[in-house]
């Protein structure tokens, strides 16, 4: 699962001017989402609009019908979900992170980065409901660098990938296959890297 993830606003204006993509957004403003996002918050993404990429925001969570908030959906099983399945069909997004954070077995959390890129791209898919633009993160089953931490974690595009991914209504299954990257995890509370120094083990 994916329930807490970061950026800085300067990263992902740097990201928007390296992929050159259209940006409704004032990224110059207060209100810009920026920091850790967590679930009911508003959070940039990355979307299709008129062909084309571009930034919006979004808040985090589809409403449940028994209440709360349905923060995740398994790639395996989101296009035979009704709750999902348009929104996938039709509206996929891409959200930023520089870190996401998953919760061990013994609750300890622990932050995942990608020790090849600054900024990571975690797949979703969003909706209206009632007015406001609402998004998932969608997982997958978890990788070897992740595995030992968590069974699942979220389902990554990369950058090169984001346009299919975002805009081709015939590529997105086989990305939602794909391997996902190895991760480099980090134990804030012991302040020591989980591989080769806590006898987790190292990366596969």
């Amino acid at each position: 699962m994916c329930c807490r993830f970061y950026y800085r606003k300067e990263s992902v204006m740097r990201t928007m001017q390296e992929m050159e993509l259209e940006g409704i957004l004032d990224l110059s403003g207060e209100g810009f989402p920026d920091g850790q996002i967590n679930p009911s918050c508003s959070s940039v993404i990355i979307c299709g609009r008129g062909g084309r990429l571009s930034f919006d925001t979004a808040d985090w969570g589809f409403p449940a019908k028994s209440g709360g908030l349905v923060i995740n959906a398994r790639s395996e099983t989101a296009l035979v979900k009704p709750m999902f399945s348009s929104s996938l069909l039709s509206r996929r997004c891409a959200v930023p992170a520089e870190r996401f954070w998953e919760w061990d077995f013994a609750k300890n959390r622990v932050e995942f980065t990608d020790p090849a890129r600054s900024m990571m791209f975690l797949a979703g898919f969003w909706q209206l409901a009632e007015g406001i633009r609402r998004f998932v993160v969608m997982t997958t089953a978890a990788n070897a660098s992740v595995s030992r931490i968590h069974d699942r974690m979220p389902l990554m595009i990369d950058r090169s990938s984001l346009r299919r991914w975002i805009l081709d209504d015939g590529a997105f299954q086989q990305l939602m296959t794909q391997e996902m990257p190895p991760l480099s995890p980090f134990r804030e509370e012991e302040q020591l890297s989980l591989f080769g120094q806590d006898g987790i083990g190292g990366m596969e």
